[in-house]
Protein backbone atom coordinates (compact mmCIF):
# COMPACT_ATOMS: atom_id res chain seq x y z
CA UNK A 1 0.00 0.00 0.00
CA UNK A 2 3.05 2.26 0.45
CA UNK A 3 3.06 5.09 -2.08
CA UNK A 4 -0.39 4.34 -3.47
CA UNK A 5 -2.48 7.30 -4.49
CA UNK A 6 -6.06 7.78 -3.41
CA UNK A 7 -7.23 6.87 -6.92
CA UNK A 8 -5.20 3.66 -6.92
CA UNK A 9 -6.55 2.60 -3.53
CA UNK A 10 -10.12 3.17 -4.66
CA UNK A 11 -9.53 1.42 -8.00
CA UNK A 12 -8.19 -1.73 -6.33
CA UNK A 13 -11.06 -1.93 -3.84
CA UNK A 14 -14.26 -3.94 -4.21
CA UNK A 15 -16.38 -1.65 -2.07
CA UNK A 16 -16.45 1.97 -0.93
CA UNK A 17 -17.91 3.35 2.29
CA UNK A 18 -18.63 7.08 2.41
CA UNK A 19 -19.11 9.43 5.32
CA UNK A 20 -21.39 12.35 4.38
CA UNK A 21 -20.86 15.52 6.43
CA UNK A 22 -17.50 17.09 5.60
CA UNK A 23 -16.71 14.36 3.07
CA UNK A 24 -19.15 14.64 0.18
CA UNK A 25 -20.93 17.77 1.42
CA UNK A 26 -19.60 20.77 3.29
CA UNK A 27 -19.84 21.14 7.04
CA UNK A 28 -21.18 24.66 6.48
CA UNK A 29 -24.16 23.30 4.53
CA UNK A 30 -25.09 20.90 7.33
CA UNK A 31 -24.60 23.35 10.17
CA UNK A 32 -25.87 26.54 8.58
CA UNK A 33 -28.77 25.20 6.51
CA UNK A 34 -29.79 21.66 7.47
CA UNK A 35 -29.65 21.82 11.27
CA UNK A 36 -31.26 25.28 11.58
CA UNK A 37 -34.09 24.11 9.29
CA UNK A 38 -34.72 21.09 11.51
CA UNK A 39 -34.87 23.25 14.62
CA UNK A 40 -37.14 25.90 13.13
CA UNK A 41 -39.61 23.34 11.70
CA UNK A 42 -39.56 20.96 14.65
CA UNK A 43 -42.62 22.32 16.43
CA UNK A 44 -44.86 22.31 13.35
CA UNK A 45 -43.80 18.77 12.52
CA UNK A 46 -44.51 17.42 16.01
CA UNK A 47 -47.86 19.18 16.20
CA UNK A 48 -48.97 18.01 12.74
CA UNK A 49 -47.59 14.46 12.80
CA UNK A 50 -48.41 13.33 16.31
CA UNK A 51 -49.28 9.74 15.43
CA UNK A 52 -45.86 9.29 13.83
CA UNK A 53 -44.05 11.05 16.67
CA UNK A 54 -45.91 9.63 19.69
CA UNK A 55 -43.91 6.39 20.01
CA UNK A 56 -40.64 8.30 19.84
CA UNK A 57 -42.02 10.64 22.50
CA UNK A 58 -42.62 7.65 24.75
CA UNK A 59 -38.98 6.59 24.43
CA UNK A 60 -37.67 10.09 25.09
CA UNK A 61 -39.95 10.51 28.10
CA UNK A 62 -38.60 7.31 29.64
CA UNK A 63 -35.04 8.44 28.95
CA UNK A 64 -35.68 11.78 30.65
CA UNK A 65 -36.94 9.88 33.71
CA UNK A 66 -33.94 7.53 33.68
CA UNK A 67 -31.48 10.43 33.46
CA UNK A 68 -33.16 12.49 36.19
CA UNK A 69 -30.59 13.45 38.78
CA UNK A 70 -27.67 12.49 36.56
CA UNK A 71 -27.65 15.64 34.49
CA UNK A 72 -28.85 18.98 35.76
CA UNK A 73 -29.27 20.41 32.27
CA UNK A 74 -31.89 17.92 31.09
CA UNK A 75 -35.42 19.25 30.70
CA UNK A 76 -37.78 16.69 32.30
CA UNK A 77 -40.64 15.47 30.16
CA UNK A 78 -44.12 14.89 31.60
CA UNK A 79 -45.93 11.62 31.11
CA UNK A 80 -47.14 10.96 27.58
CA UNK A 81 -50.94 11.43 27.61
CA UNK A 82 -52.80 8.14 27.61
CA UNK A 83 -56.03 9.82 26.56
CA UNK A 84 -57.04 11.92 23.56
CA UNK A 85 -57.39 15.05 25.67
CA UNK A 86 -56.27 17.84 23.35
CA UNK A 87 -54.86 20.08 26.10
CA UNK A 88 -52.77 17.27 27.62
CA UNK A 89 -51.44 16.25 24.22
CA UNK A 90 -50.50 19.82 23.29
CA UNK A 91 -48.78 20.36 26.66
CA UNK A 92 -46.68 17.26 26.09
CA UNK A 93 -45.94 18.26 22.50
CA UNK A 94 -44.63 21.66 23.61
CA UNK A 95 -42.49 20.01 26.29
CA UNK A 96 -41.19 17.54 23.71
CA UNK A 97 -40.24 20.38 21.34
CA UNK A 98 -38.23 22.10 24.10
CA UNK A 99 -36.60 18.81 25.08
CA UNK A 100 -35.53 17.90 21.54
CA UNK A 101 -34.28 21.42 20.77
CA UNK A 102 -32.18 21.39 23.91
CA UNK A 103 -30.59 18.09 22.99
CA UNK A 104 -30.04 19.21 19.40
CA UNK A 105 -28.24 22.33 20.61
CA UNK A 106 -26.15 20.21 22.96
CA UNK A 107 -25.20 18.03 19.96
CA UNK A 108 -26.38 14.87 21.66
CA UNK A 109 -26.67 11.91 19.36
CA UNK A 110 -29.51 10.14 21.12
CA UNK A 111 -31.12 7.79 18.56
CA UNK A 112 -34.69 8.76 19.47
CA UNK A 113 -33.93 12.47 19.27
CA UNK A 114 -32.10 11.95 15.98
CA UNK A 115 -35.15 10.06 14.72
CA UNK A 116 -37.45 13.05 15.23
CA UNK A 117 -34.88 15.39 13.72
CA UNK A 118 -34.51 12.95 10.83
CA UNK A 119 -38.24 12.85 10.16
CA UNK A 120 -38.26 16.64 9.79
CA UNK A 121 -35.29 16.56 7.42
CA UNK A 122 -36.65 13.62 5.44
CA UNK A 123 -39.71 15.68 4.60
CA UNK A 124 -37.57 18.76 3.86
CA UNK A 125 -35.48 16.97 1.22
CA UNK A 126 -38.51 15.12 -0.14
CA UNK A 127 -40.52 18.33 -0.57
CA UNK A 128 -37.62 20.26 -2.06
CA UNK A 129 -37.43 22.73 0.84
CA UNK A 130 -33.76 21.73 1.05
CA UNK A 131 -31.61 20.67 -1.89
CA UNK A 132 -28.59 18.64 -0.86
CA UNK A 133 -25.34 20.32 -1.86
CA UNK A 134 -22.68 17.76 -2.75
CA UNK A 135 -19.20 18.36 -4.09
CA UNK A 136 -18.67 18.00 -7.87
CA UNK A 137 -15.73 15.64 -7.33
CA UNK A 138 -17.96 13.43 -5.18
CA UNK A 139 -20.42 13.13 -8.07
CA UNK A 140 -17.60 12.30 -10.47
CA UNK A 141 -16.30 9.65 -8.07
CA UNK A 142 -19.75 8.06 -7.74
CA UNK A 143 -20.10 7.89 -11.51
CA UNK A 144 -16.61 6.39 -11.89
CA UNK A 145 -17.21 3.75 -9.23
CA UNK A 146 -20.51 2.85 -10.86
CA UNK A 147 -18.73 2.22 -14.17
CA UNK A 148 -16.22 0.06 -12.30
CA UNK A 149 -19.08 -1.95 -10.75
CA UNK A 150 -18.03 -1.15 -7.20
CA UNK A 151 -20.40 -1.46 -4.29
CA UNK A 152 -20.82 1.96 -2.67
CA UNK A 153 -22.34 2.46 0.78
CA UNK A 154 -22.93 5.42 3.05
CA UNK A 155 -22.32 5.32 6.80
CA UNK A 156 -23.48 8.40 8.66
CA UNK A 157 -24.83 9.59 11.99
CA UNK A 158 -27.83 10.90 10.04
CA UNK A 159 -30.67 8.37 9.96
CA UNK A 160 -31.03 6.13 6.93
CA UNK A 161 -34.27 7.70 5.63
CA UNK A 162 -32.65 11.15 5.56
CA UNK A 163 -29.62 9.83 3.69
CA UNK A 164 -31.87 8.35 1.00
CA UNK A 165 -33.77 11.61 0.49
CA UNK A 166 -30.49 13.55 0.61
CA UNK A 167 -29.12 11.61 -2.37
CA UNK A 168 -32.43 11.72 -4.24
CA UNK A 169 -32.55 15.51 -4.08
CA UNK A 170 -29.11 16.98 -4.75
CA UNK A 171 -27.87 19.98 -6.70
CA UNK A 172 -26.80 17.43 -9.35
CA UNK A 173 -30.14 15.63 -9.43
CA UNK A 174 -31.00 12.16 -8.13
CA UNK A 175 -27.80 10.31 -7.21
CA UNK A 176 -29.35 7.65 -4.97
CA UNK A 177 -28.94 5.04 -7.70
CA UNK A 178 -25.18 5.09 -7.12
CA UNK A 179 -25.54 3.95 -3.49
CA UNK A 180 -26.17 0.25 -2.93
CA UNK A 181 -27.24 0.65 0.71
CA UNK A 182 -27.45 3.39 3.32
CA UNK A 183 -26.36 2.78 6.92
CA UNK A 184 -26.67 4.83 10.08
CA UNK A 185 -25.43 4.29 13.63
CA UNK A 186 -28.15 1.74 14.36
CA UNK A 187 -25.51 -0.78 13.19
CA UNK A 188 -22.92 0.61 15.62
CA UNK A 189 -20.95 3.71 16.49
CA UNK A 190 -18.65 5.04 13.79
CA UNK A 191 -15.93 5.20 16.44
CA UNK A 192 -16.02 1.43 16.98
CA UNK A 193 -15.38 -1.47 14.61
CA UNK A 194 -18.79 -3.18 14.70
CA UNK A 195 -20.48 -0.96 12.11
CA UNK A 196 -17.66 -1.33 9.61
CA UNK A 197 -17.64 -5.09 10.09
CA UNK A 198 -21.42 -5.17 9.56
CA UNK A 199 -21.13 -3.38 6.21
CA UNK A 200 -18.28 -5.63 5.06
CA UNK A 201 -20.34 -8.71 5.95
CA UNK A 202 -23.34 -7.21 4.14
CA UNK A 203 -21.22 -6.59 1.04
CA UNK A 204 -19.63 -10.06 1.33
CA UNK A 205 -16.13 -8.63 1.02
CA UNK A 206 -13.04 -8.79 3.18
CA UNK A 207 -12.36 -5.56 5.10
CA UNK A 208 -8.99 -5.24 3.32
CA UNK A 209 -10.93 -4.87 0.05
CA UNK A 210 -12.91 -1.87 1.30
CA UNK A 211 -11.92 1.81 1.32
CA UNK A 212 -13.56 4.20 3.78
CA UNK A 213 -13.61 7.98 3.18
CA UNK A 214 -14.15 10.39 6.07
CA UNK A 215 -12.98 13.78 7.30
CA UNK A 216 -12.80 12.57 10.91
CA UNK A 217 -9.59 10.97 12.20
CA UNK A 218 -11.36 8.96 14.91
CA UNK A 219 -13.59 7.29 12.33
CA UNK A 220 -10.55 6.58 10.19
CA UNK A 221 -8.87 4.95 13.19
CA UNK A 222 -11.90 2.73 13.87
CA UNK A 223 -12.14 1.67 10.22
CA UNK A 224 -8.44 0.78 10.14
CA UNK A 225 -8.81 -1.15 13.36
CA UNK A 226 -11.46 -3.23 11.55
CA UNK A 227 -9.01 -3.84 8.72
CA UNK A 228 -10.34 -1.38 6.15
CA UNK A 229 -8.17 0.91 4.10
CA UNK A 230 -9.17 4.41 5.09
CA UNK A 231 -8.55 7.88 3.72
CA UNK A 232 -8.90 11.16 5.58
CA UNK A 233 -10.56 13.64 3.23
CA UNK A 234 -9.35 17.25 3.66
CA UNK A 235 -12.04 19.89 3.89
CA UNK A 236 -12.68 21.79 0.70
CA UNK A 237 -11.46 25.39 0.19
CA UNK A 238 -15.03 26.59 0.77
CA UNK A 239 -14.67 25.46 4.38
CA UNK A 240 -12.40 28.44 5.01
CA UNK A 241 -10.79 28.94 8.43
CA UNK A 242 -12.58 32.29 8.73
CA UNK A 243 -15.90 30.44 8.92
CA UNK A 244 -14.81 28.51 11.99
CA UNK A 245 -15.13 29.62 15.59
CA UNK A 246 -11.87 31.29 16.71
CA UNK A 247 -10.04 29.61 19.57
CA UNK A 248 -7.56 31.38 21.82
CA UNK A 249 -4.24 29.55 21.94
CA UNK A 250 -3.93 29.66 25.71
CA UNK A 251 -1.55 27.50 27.66
CA UNK A 252 -4.34 24.96 28.27
CA UNK A 253 -4.99 24.80 24.54
CA UNK A 254 -1.27 24.40 24.05
CA UNK A 255 -1.18 21.39 26.32
CA UNK A 256 -3.98 19.79 24.34
CA UNK A 257 -2.15 20.45 21.07
CA UNK A 258 1.04 19.06 22.56
CA UNK A 259 -0.69 15.82 23.49
CA UNK A 260 -2.38 15.58 20.12
CA UNK A 261 0.72 16.11 18.01
CA UNK A 262 3.38 14.54 20.20
CA UNK A 263 1.35 11.54 21.40
CA UNK A 264 2.04 9.46 18.32
CA UNK A 265 -0.59 10.91 15.98
CA UNK A 266 1.76 11.00 12.99
CA UNK A 267 3.26 7.69 14.08
CA UNK A 268 -0.21 6.21 14.37
CA UNK A 269 -1.29 7.10 10.83
CA UNK A 270 2.06 6.27 9.23
CA UNK A 271 2.23 2.76 10.70
CA UNK A 272 -1.56 2.09 10.75
CA UNK A 273 -1.33 0.86 14.30
CA UNK A 274 -4.53 -0.18 16.02
CA UNK A 275 -5.80 1.57 19.11
CA UNK A 276 -5.37 -0.73 22.10
CA UNK A 277 -6.81 -0.48 25.59
CA UNK A 278 -3.42 0.87 26.63
CA UNK A 279 -4.03 3.84 24.38
CA UNK A 280 -7.44 4.73 25.81
CA UNK A 281 -6.11 8.06 27.05
CA UNK A 282 -4.62 8.65 23.61
CA UNK A 283 -8.01 8.04 22.01
CA UNK A 284 -9.68 10.53 24.33
CA UNK A 285 -7.00 13.11 23.65
CA UNK A 286 -7.35 12.67 19.91
CA UNK A 287 -11.13 13.09 20.16
CA UNK A 288 -10.69 16.41 21.92
CA UNK A 289 -8.01 17.46 19.49
CA UNK A 290 -10.17 16.52 16.51
CA UNK A 291 -12.89 18.83 17.82
CA UNK A 292 -10.34 21.59 18.30
CA UNK A 293 -8.96 21.21 14.80
CA UNK A 294 -12.43 21.18 13.30
CA UNK A 295 -13.02 24.55 14.94
CA UNK A 296 -9.85 25.93 13.36
CA UNK A 297 -9.17 24.01 10.17
CA UNK A 298 -7.82 20.54 9.69
CA UNK A 299 -6.45 18.62 6.77
CA UNK A 300 -4.56 15.44 6.21
CA UNK A 301 -2.58 14.25 3.20
CA UNK A 302 -2.92 10.49 3.05
CA UNK A 303 0.46 9.72 1.52
CA UNK A 304 2.65 11.91 3.71
CA UNK A 305 0.50 11.69 6.83
CA UNK A 306 1.04 15.38 7.49
CA UNK A 307 -1.37 17.51 9.43
CA UNK A 308 -2.26 21.03 8.32
CA UNK A 309 -3.27 23.41 11.09
CA UNK A 310 -4.01 27.08 10.51
CA UNK A 311 -1.93 28.30 13.45
CA UNK A 312 1.09 30.62 13.57
CA UNK A 313 3.42 28.08 15.12
CA UNK A 314 6.38 30.47 15.24
CA UNK A 315 4.59 32.81 17.62
CA UNK A 316 3.17 30.14 19.90
CA UNK A 317 5.81 27.41 19.91
CA UNK A 318 7.00 28.20 23.41
CA UNK A 319 3.46 28.02 24.77
CA UNK A 320 2.46 24.98 22.75
CA UNK A 321 5.31 22.58 23.32
CA UNK A 322 8.24 23.82 25.36
CA UNK A 323 10.30 22.34 22.57
CA UNK A 324 13.54 23.85 23.74
CA UNK A 325 13.40 22.09 27.07
CA UNK A 326 12.57 18.75 25.49
CA UNK A 327 15.32 19.15 22.92
CA UNK A 328 17.91 20.11 25.54
CA UNK A 329 16.81 17.25 27.78
CA UNK A 330 17.26 14.79 24.95
CA UNK A 331 20.68 16.17 24.04
CA UNK A 332 21.86 15.82 27.64
CA UNK A 333 20.55 12.25 27.94
CA UNK A 334 22.00 11.33 24.58
CA UNK A 335 25.46 12.71 25.39
CA UNK A 336 25.41 10.99 28.77
CA UNK A 337 24.54 7.64 27.21
CA UNK A 338 21.36 7.39 29.28
CA UNK A 339 19.25 6.22 26.36
CA UNK A 340 21.64 4.00 24.46
CA UNK A 341 20.29 0.58 25.42
CA UNK A 342 16.65 1.28 24.53
CA UNK A 343 15.38 -0.09 27.83
CA UNK A 344 14.25 3.21 29.29
CA UNK A 345 10.57 3.77 28.31
CA UNK A 346 10.84 7.46 29.13
CA UNK A 347 13.65 7.79 26.59
CA UNK A 348 11.64 6.07 23.89
CA UNK A 349 8.62 8.23 24.60
CA UNK A 350 10.54 11.51 24.55
CA UNK A 351 12.44 10.56 21.41
CA UNK A 352 9.14 9.77 19.71
CA UNK A 353 7.71 13.10 20.81
CA UNK A 354 10.78 14.97 19.68
CA UNK A 355 10.78 13.33 16.24
CA UNK A 356 7.09 14.16 15.79
CA UNK A 357 7.58 17.84 16.51
CA UNK A 358 11.11 18.36 15.13
CA UNK A 359 9.77 19.93 11.87
CA UNK A 360 8.05 22.65 13.87
CA UNK A 361 11.19 23.23 15.93
CA UNK A 362 13.33 23.56 12.82
CA UNK A 363 10.86 25.93 11.16
CA UNK A 364 10.96 28.29 14.13
CA UNK A 365 14.66 29.03 13.92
Amino acid sequence: MEGETLTQMAYKSKAIILDIEGTITSIDFIREIVFPYAESHLEDFIMNNWKEVREIGLLLQQQSVDSKGNSGDVIPLPQVPSTENIDEIQNFQRALVSYVKQRMNANRNDPSMKKIQGLVLRNAFRSGDIIAEIYPDAVKALETWSLENKQVFTYSTGIRDVQIEFFKNTNFGNKAQFIKAFFDTSIGSKLEIEGYKFICDFAKVDPSEVVFFSDRPLEIAAAKKCGLRAIVVPHKPTDHPSSYRPISLTNACGKLMEKMITNRLNYFFETHKKISDFQAGFRNTIEQAAFLLQSIKDGFHSQKSTLTIYVDFKSVLTILFGLRNLSKKWQIWESAGVCTNGSNPSCARDKQRLNAIRPFLNSSN
